[in-house]
């Protein structure tokens, strides 16, 4: 071999060896360290710098699995690869090491005094703040503060990853230390660990229930059936202390399982009482839909204890919906053929709410009202949140229930939206199933079917008019144009809503989803937008009566008379909200003006001829002029005259001589449908009395008295 090949071949053999150190050394994705160089950097540190104050953290990006089935393995590596930059530089600016541990699970030795935990939090969520996927991404933050330096590198990332798990699925904090506390607790969950089996044997889970309300009526219509360990050392624990580590153990669907019996005995025992029984909700868990025939079990349960399967409801959280799609449709439509009902919990608080809803028949949407819970900057952010969502579940003909209520005002705020059932604090903690029986059995407590159903159909109107939001299937079905609109105040109108009969009416196209609000003056013939403007404005003062305008409207082809009528419905931000039926008044238009010009035609011809015209009307008792009014004048006559039977006779208009004959002219136009003739002597202006022919043609509609025309033509002669 020459000594340039073999030069080469040394080359590339140092070359091999270097690869295959940085292949055993870090992470082939990120390029960190691995774990077990991570290790082995941070024993030599302490060696190095023993007297230095150390800390272990680890970020965890919540739900990495979601992002991985939504957006694909090739945007999740990328992720990764970002935030394993980021770590790249926070490693270089201080000489210390970082690892990517497994799969979504970073780490990095630091010195205490560069982490203050709140601050390095935020730091750290600033990273993904702005990242660009559609996507709202979460880091957590666990900080293991390093007291003895002799203890394996992976207990101290175990210790950073427990103190991660304690502020999982917290919305508000994502970051958290392990200290004395989170230590003990570790402790704790082990001792309840060895204490489940014969916590089961013991009959130790005791079925909780928190009642659902109707919250128009404060009635119950249903609860949810919750689960309290009575441990007989450790008195009442809650689900937060142990459905977590039962998760871990697989020991959770032989729980759901005893829960759901214990529901089924439960609701068997309230018929037998004579109670009035109402459909309880149970909790399913990711684990029960993959290792049970769920569908099998609550038929057994349901026969078992002769109970119909409309009192068993099942809750599925949304989270549990994101990984296998096709199973989870697949066991939501064999429950709903069975004839229980599906509710899936916690909606909008995943990331996949709509795409889920296009694919899954769910019955019940149910949403947290944390989302009211002011946030850092206190914006209406949350609000508008569950807003959008309940404003969802009414477009798709999905009840709503809200849990979590706590307060007057969160009532109140899905009262306005139209969301009528919740359950929460505000109403009732869960309670035992002795208090739950002791509720349900006063019949006052609950809403029963009729009741329900009435109440129901009287909400259906109501909403018509004071919700901020319909349905598409409402909308539709309403005989007429209907519309929701947007006003400034000022001078814009905007369309934001319509049914399939407005666009008819109005002919307008419908717009398609992605297209803008339609500017409505826009399309309004110019001499009436400002009562338009003006009607608006009256209408937010009118109430229930709302305003009425007639409009023309812009056409190709023709002329378009609507009728509008309007109500004020809610403030949002800088609008106004109006709900809008609109009726085409085209043809009684044309009618209108067919009668205006016979009447004007008509009061032309009267004018050719020397005779008064006058209308009385019967409800009111007031005398109209309907000729110029110079000539009713003449006769000493306004233009109105109030209560005229009486006053011609008491203002002397009337001659002493015609008072017997004026009278009983007054009765017969009262009784006769053919027109009264008689000559009466009237004031003139000059004080004299002329004779007059006076005849009084009867009006009436549907067959009701309400008008008499009434001709009076002079004779000429003067009257002493």
């Amino acid at each position: 071999m020459s000594e340039g090949n073999e030069k080469q071949l040394l080359n590339r053999i140092e070359y091999l060896e270097e690869e295959l150190k940085k292949e055993k050394s870090f992470d082939k994705l990120t390029g960190l360290y691995n774990r077990d160089t991570f290790t082995e950097s941070v024993r030599n540190r302490f060696a190095k710098h023993p007297d230095r104050n150390y800390v272990i953290v680890c970020l965890d990006v919540e739900k990495f699995k979601f992002i991985n089935d939504r957006f694909g393995f090739v945007e999740g590596d990328r992720l990764l690869i970002y935030i394993g930059e980021k770590l790249q530089e926070r490693a270089k600016k201080y000489n210390l090491p970082a690892s990517r541990l497994s799969s979504d699970i970073f780490a990095f030795l630091d010195e205490d005094e560069n982490i203050n935990p709140e601050p390095f939090g935020a730091e750290v969520q600033g990273w993904v703040k702005n990242y660009p996927l559609d996507i709202d991404i979460k880091i957590i933050v666990g900080i293991y503060h390093v007291e003895a330096q002799n203890i394996p590198v992976r207990l101290m990332c175990d210790r950073a990853k427990v103190a991660i798990d304690t502020v999982k699925n917290n919305y508000m904090v994502n970051v958290a230390e392990y200290n004395k506390n989170v230590r003990d607790y570790m402790f704790s969950q082990y001792e309840l660990l060895n204490d489940a089996e014969r916590a089961f044997e013991n009959h130790e889970f005791k079925v909780y229930l928190q009642p659902k309300f109707d919250i128009r009526t404060n009635k119950v219509v249903g609860a949810e059936s919750l689960v309290r360990w009575e441990h007989p050392k450790k008195g009442l624990i809650f689900p937060k202390d142990f459905i977590p580590l039962f998760e871990q153990n697989m020991l959770i669907t032989k729980l759901d399982e005893y829960i759901w019996e214990e529901t089924c005995r439960l609701i068997r025992s309230w018929i037998d009482k004579g109670y009035c029984a109402v459909p309880v909700s149970v909790n399913v868990s990711r684990l029960d839909i993959y290792s049970l025939e769920i569908s099998n079990k609550f038929v057994v349960f349901t026969d078992k204890y002769n109970i119909k399967r409309d009192f068993i409801e099942i809750e599925i959280t949304e989270s549990a919906f994101t990984n296998d799609e096709e199973k989870i449709i697949k066991v939501v439509d064999e429950l709903r053929n069975l004839g229980f009902k599906v509710l899936m919990d916690d909606f909008g608080s995943g990331y996949s709410s709509l795409n889920i809803l296009k694919d899954i028949n769910v019955d019940v949407l149910k949403i947290d009202t944390r989302f009211l819970e002011p946030g850092p900057s206190d914006n209406n952010k949350g609000k508008e949140i569950l807003e959008s969502v309940i404003r969802m579940a009414k477009w798709i003909g999905l009840q709503t229930i809200a849990e979590g209520v706590e307060t007057e005002d969160q009532k109140k705020f899905l009262m306005d939206l139209g969301c009528y059932y919740a359950q929460g604090f505000y109403f009732s903690k869960p309670i035992s199933s002795e208090k739950f029986e002791e509720l349900i059995k006063n019949p006052d407590n609950v809403m029963t079917d009729e009741l329900h159903m009435s109440y129901e159909n009287t909400i259906a109107i109501e909403e018509l008019f004071h919700s901020d939001f319909m349905t598409e299937n409402l909308l539709n079905n309403i005989l007429g144009g209907v519309a929701i609109y947007a006003f400034d105040g000022k001078e814009d109108v905007q369309l934001m809503k319509a049914n399939e009969y407005y666009y008819d009416l109005t002919r307008n196209c419908m717009p398609n989803a992605d297209e803008k609000m339609t500017r409505v003056l826009d399309n309004i013939h110019p001499d009436d937008r400002k009562k338009v403007l003006k009607a608006f404005k009256a209408a937010k003062n009118s109430g229930t009566r709302g305003e009425s305008v007639q409009v023309r409207k812009i056409s190709s082809d023709k002329q378009i008379w609507l009728t509008v009528k309007l109500f004020f419905l809610a403030e949002r931000e800088e609008y106004e909200m109006y709900y809008a039926s609109v009726s085409d008044s085209t043809e009684q238009m044309r009618i209108m003006e067919e009668l205006n010009m016979s009447r004007l035609s008509f009061e032309t011809a009267l004018d050719l001829i020397e005779a008064v015209v006058l209308e009385y009307d019967f409800a009111t008792g007031i005398l109209s002029t309907k000729t110029k009014a110079h000539r009713a004048k003449d006769y000493i006559l306004g233009k109105d005259v109030e209560n005229a039977c009486d006053t011609l006779v008491n203002d002397h208009i009337v001659h002493p001589g015609s008072i017997v004959a004026f009278e009983k002219m007054c009765a017969d136009i009262k009784t006769n449908k053919e027109p009264v003739t008689d000559l009466l002597d009237l004031k003139h202006t000059n004080n004299t009395y002329k004779r007059c022919k006076v005849t009084a043609k009867p009006v009436y509609i549907e067959g009701k008295l309400v008008k008499a025309i009434i001709v009076i033509k002079s004779t000429g002669q003067i009257v002493s």
